[in-house]
């Protein structure tokens, strides 16, 4: 069994789907967990693109991206939508889809049409309690420096991956 991981690039118009496989077997004990792991995130040596042909499973894969993009609409109250992501999934054994995580996400703010300021938050009533609403008290930051987009060392000299941001640009 080798590792196998989907990609879709998700907007309104497009849903772009990619799949890589690893070259090496999950069971190779000779070639280390990370090499027999990696798909996207690392040297494209050790995977190869696999096209994902399957209409069913295109299909699929568009439905979950979907139904994220509708329940962050609903959980947001209508107020913010997302335009277009990036999510990573995988398919087990039984062909079942499972989200992964996501890579990265692009909102819109709804605003006011007279007042061009973002649209106030309902109220969110759960069992009859008010719960707290964080919406008007969160920002979006500005685009990331190029300082966090460049990869750190840890002490021994390899890539700290946790520190890794994409720029506006895309460059890692």
């Amino acid at each position: 069994y080798n590792n196998c991981l989907v990609r879709c690039t998700w907007s309104q118009s497009v849903c772009l789907v990619e799949r890589r496989t690893n070259v090496h077997l999950l069971t190779n004990g000779k070639v280390s967990r990370y090499d027999r792991a990696e798909t996207f995130e690392g040297d494209f040596r050790n995977s190869n693109e696999a096209p994902l042909t399957s209409a069913k499973l295109l299909e699929q894969i568009q439905t979950v991206c979907s139904k994220i993009v509708s329940h962050f609409f609903d959980v947001a109250c209508g107020k913010v939508a997302i335009t277009n992501m990036v999510v990573n999934l995988k398919f087990d054994s039984d062909t079942r889809l499972h989200f992964l995580w996501c890579e990265s996400v692009r909102l819109c703010v709804k605003k006011h049409p007279t007042t061009n300021q973002p649209l106030a938050p309902k109220p969110v009533q759960i069992g009859g309690v008010q719960a707290f609403n964080l919406a008007n008290k969160l920002k979006l930051p500005s685009p990331l420096p190029d300082v966090l987009s460049t990869r750190q060392q840890t002490d021994d000299g390899q890539p700290d991956r946790s520190l890794c941001f994409r720029s506006e640009t895309g460059r890692r």
